[in-house]
């Protein structure tokens, strides 16, 4: 896309938006999820999205970026189709999904821990507790404080170097935003630095006591 297409109060300035892949070198799990939101925001606000991708019939490179995305489903989610005829989702990969707040723990225990337990040949459903946890929080998060009900949540294994990403991203309002109602920051990483100090809590639910960002950076 162009640079500036959408104004500082995030209005977009054009009806339609074409996002250009051809120079695509480098994407992770967190790109891939707010890419995704970006794309779903702009949908949402009736702009027309549109692809400009190279012919990946010709792309054999299996470390490249735009085939890792059509193997993990990008471009048939958008597209209506994979982009190449071999195209198959790679067993390290648990796809792009948009999960509703009111189906997440549906997906954590029967989706993703399924998932992990097979990456990991990992035997029990145990062990996974902290871990579940911090997911919870982020949905609660998203739920409480973002103005949206549903995360993109993208999980990438990494068998050589021995890691795991999971990314849960929205399109809401932000934290810098919650946060400058009730502190005074100097910018949106003072705001973060604030947003994951126990106790520190916008109050935007009763219940919220300012500890679920804080036990998440610990654990």
């Amino acid at each position: 896309a162009k640079r500036n297409e959408i104004e500082t109060v995030l209005i977009p300035k054009e009806n339609e938006i074409d996002i250009d892949f051809n120079f695509l070198d480098f994407i992770k799990p967190p790109g891939v999820t707010i890419l995704h939101n970006i794309i779903q925001w702009l949908i949402k606000k009736n702009v027309k999205v549109g692809f400009s991708i190279p012919d990946l019939q010709k792309v054999d490179d299996r470390n490249n970026p735009l085939l890792y995305l059509d193997d993990s489903g990008f471009f048939e989610f958008y597209l209506g189709q994979r982009q190449k005829i071999n195209s198959k989702l790679r067993p390290t990969t648990l796809p792009l999904k948009n999960v509703h707040i009111e189906d997440y723990f549906e997906w954590l225990e029967n989706t993703f821990i399924e998932w992990l337990m097979m990456s990991l040949n990992f035997p029990s459903r145990n062990g996974f507790g902290g871990l579940k946890t911090s997911i919870s929080e982020i949905f609660n998060n998203i739920n409480d404080h973002s103005g949206e009900k549903i995360g993109c949540v993208f999980v990438q294994n990494y068998p050589r170097i021995n890691q795991i990403e999971i990314a849960v991203s929205d399109f809401g309002v932000g934290i810098p935003y919650q946060i400058n109602k009730k502190f005074t920051c100097q910018n949106d990483a003072h705001s973060l630095e604030v947003a994951v100090m126990e106790g520190a809590t916008t109050k935007s639910v009763p219940t919220n006591r300012g500890v679920g960002l804080a036990h998440l950076v610990k654990f």
